[in-house]
């Protein structure tokens, strides 16, 4: 699958090459897909056939790699509308294709989900999921869960409405659809959608969190990844940008962009929430994928999730309860207790993103970019000032040092600090 795994791991565990003979690789065979567009898809290798497809015009191509120069054992070319290129925003990519019951499935870019015989290259359905005519394009790697193939849109920049889209691997019909924006029936929240933070909680917030009926053109589009846990029956994904760019357009928290819904595959309804980014004022998205670990913290067991912000922001979740760095739990830096770390949210008219603050020690310290994991914590601090006014790189501080220090944002305006001391 794109990801490699449900838990979109990307990591391999073969082991022939290592590094005694890594220096010894060089070039056994290449191929030219004839596109000279983004590629942006991993190629797929199941019973020794690779799988490649393009950008637009989203070519298909299976290879034969037991054969010397791996030859094309089959091409598929699905012609998807040549006006399409023109409503994609950024660039005719595709991020891949998935296997599954001796089947290929793939989108083409003018919204067309398809699914293909793998040993042959044959068509067996073929289901459109979108309209260019309204902005939507599609780009993204569908998964196959359950015997539904899930698909999401893009072209939150163009006016559109988010979704994300089930279709039944036997026949390609709609299973069903969950909206990013608007009613809690058409976004799937019932009653069992328990999201942890009060944020996020309350009725209809995919209508009252917008000016008027803008969410109908909000944006919070799926192009990214989806992981799933067979334990819970739960997938995780995360969701694009609000339309339009312009914030003051649609004063609010944007629901439910730039966030992470987690959902039962069998039925797209939502389990919950967290808004990553309320009232996203750079484009942050909220799409990277969702890695899914086991991870053990003293006697609690649990399941974490991974994700990386578009911009680079790397921050790690509790999945279950969705309590971000497990929530209030006290966590430690180099086996030393480093305090607890609340909400993330935006620092209005600055458009950067701080962590709640607390002590390191005897430091006090606004994180604004960090990567945590459960038991440690790893804090990237890009710039800090004591004090006294000496400033100093995140690289240079020294923690044995009582100076207690302070975190500035890129207007070097310093910001309001708690000072109580955290529980051991």
């Amino acid at each position: 699958m794109p990801a490699k795994n449900y838990a979109s791991t990307r990591f391999s565990g073969l082991e022939e090459i290592n590094t005694s003979n890594v220096a010894n690789l060089k070039l056994a065979w290449s191929f030219s897909t004839g596109v000279v567009r983004g590629h942006e898809a991993a190629p797929i290798v199941v019973n020794n056939t690779m799988y490649v497809i393009t950008p637009y015009p989203n070519y298909v191509y299976a290879l034969d790699l037991t054969q010397p120069g791996a030859p094309v054992k089959w091409k598929y070319e699905p012609s998807p509308l040549s006006s399409s290129q023109g409503v994609a925003c950024c660039d005719v990519v595709n991020r891949g294709l998935v296997y599954s019951d001796n089947r290929v499935f793939f989108n083409t870019l003018d919204n067309n989900t398809i699914a293909l015989d793998a040993n042959t290259g044959q068509e067996i359905w073929k289901t459109k999921v979108g309209d260019i005519n309204m902005g939507e394009t599609i780009t993204m790697a569908p998964l196959v869960v359950k015997g539904k193939v899930l698909v999401g849109n893009s072209g939150g920049e163009m006016g559109v409405r988010g979704w994300l889209t089930a279709l039944n691997a036997t026949d390609g019909k709609i299973a069903w659809r969950a909206y990013h924006t608007g009613p809690d029936a058409d976004v799937l929240i019932g009653a069992n959608f328990h999201p942890y933070y009060q944020q996020d909680q309350g009725k209809e917030l995919g209508v009252t969190s917008w000016p008027g009926d803008a969410w109908r053109i909000g944006g919070g589009t799926m192009w990214g990844w989806i992981s799933y846990d067979p334990e819970q029956n739960l997938i995780f994904y995360g969701t694009g940008n609000p339309g339009p760019w312009n914030p003051d357009q649609r004063p609010g928290d944007n629901k439910w962009t730039c966030g992470i819904f987690a959902r039962d595959p069998d039925t797209g309804e939502a389990r919950w929430f967290y808004q990553l980014s309320p009232h996203d004022l750079h484009d942050y998205d909220g799409i990277n994928e969702q890695i899914l670990t086991g991870a053990r913290m003293g006697a609690l067991a649990a399941q974490e999730s991974y994700w990386t912000y578009s911009r680079g922001h790397e921050m790690t979740k509790r999945q279950v309860h969705v309590e971000l760095l497990l929530g209030e739990k006290v966590f430690a830096l180099n086996g030393q207790s480093i305090g607890r770390l609340e909400d993330i949210r935006t620092v209005k008219n600055r458009g950067h993103y701080f962590v709640s603050e607390f002590l390191v020690g005897n430091y006090a310290v606004l994180g604004r970019l960090a990567a945590w994991s459960i038991g440690r914590a790893l804090l990237r601090i890009f710039g800090a000032k004591r004090e006294d006014g000496y400033r100093v790189r995140w690289d240079q501080l020294d923690l044995s040092d009582p100076q207690r220090l302070r975190l500035l944002c890129d207007t070097d305006e310093l910001l309001p600090m708690k000072t109580e001391q955290f529980p051991s």
